[in-house]
């Protein structure tokens, strides 16, 4: 759920994840359910869950569709954590801009409510890309920007201030050298994200961070929107199996 230090605050918080469950993300596992749903998986195919946090959906992927599943993440806390809570959880701690493994060894890449908060998010694609095998397909869930008018300004903070509009998102993954399969609006799960939030007393911009002046994220139900979006590596792309084994 994490990649980026800076991030990972929010979801250290207890009451965050309570609020959230064990995914730290809108909708749980409803995004990763619906685009094995669309993009059915072999048992053992081999997948990379980036910002895995707390190891839920390696998990998921794991036990559920009997997938070789591991999870990668920035923040030592959350792996920690999950390590502690599951034996054997295949999870390492490392960036979504340097996966340590060869180019074209995935069947599939899971980026699940983490695009928005790398540093970098043209080096995450394509470094996504890289390790996918031609063929592979990259899960993508994340906040997106409806309102292309609306930049957040110089406050907003948290994945509302890395949110790209949908042209933008297709964009940088066009550049990475992956094709758009699917684009499903499933801003619900947001909605119903930050009413958990609420519920718990817990500000929701706490877990999305703000985008306005005063600290809030008020303006977020007109201006930002949530979607899962697949993307095919090209069969024609030239592999190299550059970075560690």
């Amino acid at each position: 759920m994490t990649t980026a230090g800076h991030a990972s605050a929010p979801y250290l918080r207890r009451d965050v994840q309570e609020a959230l469950g064990p995914t730290l993300r809108p909708g749980g596992s409803a995004s990763t359910e619906r685009a094995l749903a669309l993009w059915p998986l072999p048992a053992g195919a081999r997948v990379l869950d980036i910002g895995c946090g707390l190891g839920a959906t390696v998990r998921l992927l794991r036990e559920r569709y009997k997938l070789r599943a591991y999870g990668l993440d920035l923040t030592p806390e959350l792996l920690i954590q999950a390590q502690n809570e599951q034996r054997d959880a295949g999870l390492l701690c490392g960036s979504a801009a340097s996966i340590p493994l060869r180019g074209a060894v995935l069947d599939a890449v899971f980026m699940e409510c983490v695009l928005s908060l790398c540093p970098d998010p043209a080096a995450a694609l394509a470094e996504a890309a890289r390790v996918l095998r031609p063929g592979g397909v990259l899960v993508l869930s994340d906040v997106y920007r409806r309102d292309p008018g609306f930049a957040g300004g110089p406050n907003a903070s948290g994945c509302l201030r890395g949110a790209a509009t949908r042209y933008d998102l297709h964009a940088r993954i066009d550049a990475a050298g992956l094709s758009v399969l699917t684009w499903e609006d499933h801003s619900r799960l947001l909605v119903d994200c930050a009413a958990r939030l609420a519920f718990a007393g817990v500000p929701a911009s706490a877990f999305l961070g703000s985008c306005g002046a005063d600290g809030s994220c008020a303006t977020s139900a007109r201006a930002f929107g949530y979607a899962l979006c697949l993307a095919e590596k090209s069969i024609t792309i030239s592999d190299t199996s550059v970075g560690n084994a």
